[in-house]
């Protein structure tokens, strides 16, 4: 595992276990999290596509009302999990589950 994801689990840790944050500090740390899984993944792409998905969500303003996102920092670390055993297709999952619980989390939070 490369030391820029040791980092990311590290950071992002805490916040798995509930703590309180910032939505701007929570993305900061999100945004490291996807980058460093990219690169991990030697997916060159992937930074550039996320990034524009990632400006379309932030103008989402509703999500900026949360201060946990124990949830979503779980995801993270079942990825960063996977990516540490050398498990390319439990990595691969994860991420992929990490996607649908984020589409679901905007829908639910656009639907209330």
């Amino acid at each position: 595992m490369t030391g820029e994801l040791a980092a990311c689990e590290t950071e992002t840790r805490p916040f798995a276990e509930g703590k309180s944050t910032a939505f701007d500090t929570f993305w900061e740390v999100d945004d490291r999290f996807h980058e460093a899984v990219s690169r991990a993944a030697r997916l060159d792409l992937l930074p550039g596509i996320l990034a524009e998905q990632r400006v379309i969500a932030r103008r989402c303003t509703i999500t900026r009302s949360h201060d946990r996102f124990a949830e979503q920092a779980q995801e993270h670390l079942a990825v960063i999990s996977a990516i540490r055993r050398g498990d390319a297709d439990a990595a691969s999952a994860a991420m992929a589950a990490h996607f649908d619980n984020v589409r679901a989390r905007f829908l639910g939070w656009l639907g209330r």
